[in-house]
């Protein structure tokens, strides 16, 4: 039940933002346009905290501040999470170019036509990583899922990685047919058992939001200053070298997990 719940708060939040675009529609102005998708992307943010926390008080009668996202270390999180994921895609990046695995094609051209595009750039791309991706969807599965199974943090653990995981059978990035979705789940699972090990080794739940969304950040840096990898190489070693950091950090994590989550 709670695996369905966590899948229509993050779609929900998703659509309804969109749907609002639709209908106002965007600016042709660069900045404006930027802001426009930022404060979209702030819509999604915020409906998926009132939804949590809606679940948590009245379904649950538990406290919002069980999910590891209260005020406290917010930035540190975020900055932590951001720069441990971005370093790793660029990692996974600079292997493959490494290996010859590049489609020989050039970097893309970073948009310099003005400042302005420039800006507007800058906001819908942060909106998209931090208030659209990693946020809200860290917060419905590290901070609410993972914890939803006091005094079993392991249940919690590998429940929330297989929704988030199967969750993005949905995402559409070029795959062509069954074996191509499959191959994009392993990143997405190794950001979801990296995301949560961190989650559960220092209880903070910023530190995974910023996971998530340096997975992005990292994404967007390697393609406009390395040449591009070929789709179905991005697809796997990122989740790769992901889930060999989770693993090197499990036994902090296993020491730590009963007694955060035993709180939730």
């Amino acid at each position: 039940m709670r695996g369905v719940v966590a899948v229509v708060i993050v779609l929900g939040a998703t659509f309804i933002p969109l749907g609002l675009m639709l209908v106002t529609g965007v600016s042709d102005q660069p900045v404006v346009a930027g802001l426009q998708r930022f404060g979209l992307s702030a819509i999604n943010c915020v409906l998926a905290f009132l939804a949590v926390w809606a679940w948590m008080r009245y379904a649950e009668r538990r406290p919002f501040a069980a999910t590891g996202f209260g005020g406290a270390k917010v930035v540190t999180g975020l900055v932590a999470g951001t720069v441990a994921a971005g370093a790793l895609v660029l990692l996974a990046h600079l292997i493959a170019v490494a290996l010859g695995m590049t489609n020989g094609e050039m970097p893309e051209e970073f948009p310099s036509e003005s400042a302005a595009v420039i800006i507007g750039a800058v906001f819908e791309l942060a909106g998209f990583a931090f208030l659209l991706q990693g946020i809200p969807e860290e917060l419905v599965f590290r901070g609410w899922l993972l914890r939803s199974t006091p005094g079993r943090p392991w249940l919690g653990f590998w429940w929330s990685t297989v929704v988030f995981t199967v969750m993005h059978l949905l995402s559409q990035a070029g795959q062509e047919g069954i074996v191509d979705h499959l191959l994009y789940l392993v990143t997405s699972f190794g950001i979801a058992v990296f995301a949560a090990v961190c989650a559960m080794r220092w209880g903070n739940g910023w530190i995974a939001a910023g996971i998530h969304s340096g997975f992005h950040v990292g994404t967007l840096i390697a393609t406009y200053t390395l040449p591009p990898i070929e789709p179905r190489v991005m697809w796997v070693l990122p989740g790769v070298l992901f889930t060999i950091a989770a693993g090197a950090l499990l036994r902090g994590a296993t020491r730590r997990a009963a007694v955060l989550l035993s709180r939730a």
